[in-house]
């Protein structure tokens, strides 16, 4: 049985830099070429440098890592989708002062905000459907 073919075999490869592009295209995937293209478009100004300008001291609590350079008494916090745990808020209201508007609309939330106590510079607003 005789085998057909359904595409039009390719032009032949002739002519300057044939076999070139393939490898061309694996050089440009290596991880070495991007940095080093990198460098040179810095280099010449097409790229800004991106340095580390300040660092900021942070603070960690459970899984949050957080800066409290801008915490000042007095100040408002707003913490989105707190679920089942207020412990950073908790946090910024005894340690820093500040006021803390919570918001989650879970219905988890809100039985276990139903059974905490929250000091007076807290506030949970729930929206129940």
């Amino acid at each position: 049985m005789p085998v057909t073919r359904l595409l039009a075999p390719s032009a032949p490869a002739t002519g300057p830099g044939h076999g070139w592009r393939p490898r061309w295209r694996r050089l440009r995937q290596a991880r070495w070429f991007r940095s080093g293209k990198l460098f040179l478009k810095r280099l010449i100004g097409r790229e800004p440098w991106l340095a580390l300008d300040v660092k900021v001291p942070l603070h960690h609590r459970g899984d949050w890592a957080f800066s409290t350079t801008g915490c000042v008494e007095g100040g408002v916090a707003y913490a989105l989708g707190v679920g089942v745990d207020l412990g950073l808020e908790r946090e910024l209201v005894q340690d820093h002062g500040m006021e803390v508007h919570a918001f989650d609309p879970s219905p988890e939330c809100l039985r276990w905000i139903a059974s905490q106590h929250l000091r007076h510079r807290s506030r949970v607003h729930l929206y129940e459907r």
